[in-house]
């Protein structure tokens, strides 16, 4: 996670979210685990906190946490989580939240992160032994895909955007001591397609990156004997 604290992220936050609510469902289709009761949930990076209240409409779970860098995107999520289970917090040290959750999750969030080896350590020191860490990543190809994307992300982001390739991620948790399994996220259905996202991106591309370039982690850490 950043150094730095930040006040905003995008102004785009709120569309971010309602776009994403199908790719939760989605994520939380794929998920193994087939009830989530009496776990503990860790949501990192966890933006204006609607994952972990879409998780839990569907797999209730004992208690949940979101962790994120952005005061305002934090604030929204304390504001719209009503008597759920649920606390956001804004930190760049997460990892004070030692052994507490079963489970975690990042979105879409790996990307921003520089130094995956020590992010392996920190998911380390925050799960419980035998804890799971689901991550959704998308690995773009080299040349003006690339580019492309990396000059959108940048363009919002105060963090850059780091191409990391599915094999860089599987190694530096397996450094950690995690067991690593993958498949891809394929898309469950139409791909939606408007103006504003013809202008920037082919069809082609869209397709492309639905079915065959979104990819999910299930990273669970070594049991202590």
């Amino acid at each position: 996670m950043s150094n730095s604290i930040f006040k905003t992220w995008s102004e785009d936050d709120q569309d971010m979210e309602v776009r994403h609510q199908r790719h939760w469902q989605h994520l939380i289709d794929l998920i193994e685990e087939p009830i989530l009761n009496g776990l503990t949930v860790l949501d990192f990076g966890c933006n204006q906190g609607g994952f972990l209240r879409a998780l839990y409409a569907r797999k209730p779970f004992l208690a949940g946490v979101g962790v994120d860098i952005v005061e305002q995107s934090v604030a929204v999520g304390e504001s719209r989580k009503g008597n759920l289970p649920l606390s956001y917090e804004v930190t760049t040290t997460p990892e004070h939240h030692t052994n507490k959750f079963d489970v975690a999750f990042s979105n879409a969030v790996i990307y921003l992160i520089e130094d995956l080896n020590n992010h392996a350590k920190i998911i380390k020191t925050m799960l419980k032994p035998g804890g799971v860490y689901y991550v959704t990543h998308s690995e773009y190809q080299l040349g003006d895909e690339l580019e492309s994307m990396q000059a959108r992300i940048n363009a919002y982001s105060p963090m850059p955007m780091h191409n990391h390739t599915l094999s860089q991620i599987a190694q530096a948790f397996i450094n950690s001591g995690f067991s690593v399994g993958v498949q891809l996220f394929r898309a469950d259905g139409f791909i939606s397609i408007d103006r504003e996202q013809l202008g920037t991106k082919e069809v082609i591309d869209k397709v492309r990156h639905a079915s065959v370039q979104k990819h999910i982690f299930r990273m669970r850490s070594p049991i202590k004997v």
